[in-house]
């Protein structure tokens, strides 16, 4: 270990610096575009049941539209509908590669 009264200074120069008050604030009053999207219900549910299925929860979870209860409530029917959906489009492509197999034989 080195002995520290041998030690060497070190030197350093301050460049610049600046306040945190200097930087722009944005309006009081400006949503960001997420809030804009989930303060609408309508936006929430159209995702939910229509675009994403269970990839939308945490835009449900996000709303200050819906309370707690109608969040779980809407998690566990937005998760079942997407598992429904999966099971559908599997037998669809069973029954297609059933289909394939047969006209191929």
């Amino acid at each position: 270990m080195s002995d520290p009264s041998k030690s060497t200074p070190i030197e350093a120069e301050i460049v610049s610096a600046t306040l945190v008050d200097d930087a722009p604030h944005p309006e009081p009053d400006a949503k960001h575009w997420i809030e804009e999207l989930t303060d609408n219900r309508a936006i929430v549910l159209g995702t939910l049941f229509f675009v994403t299925g269970v990839l939308g929860l945490p835009l449900l979870w996000i709303s200050r539209q819906f309370t707690p209860l109608q969040k779980w409530l809407l998690s566990i029917v937005v998760t079942i509908y997407t598992l429904v959906l999966i099971v559908i489009v599997a037998v669809v492509l069973m029954w297609s590669w059933n289909q394939i197999q047969q006209s191929i034989a």
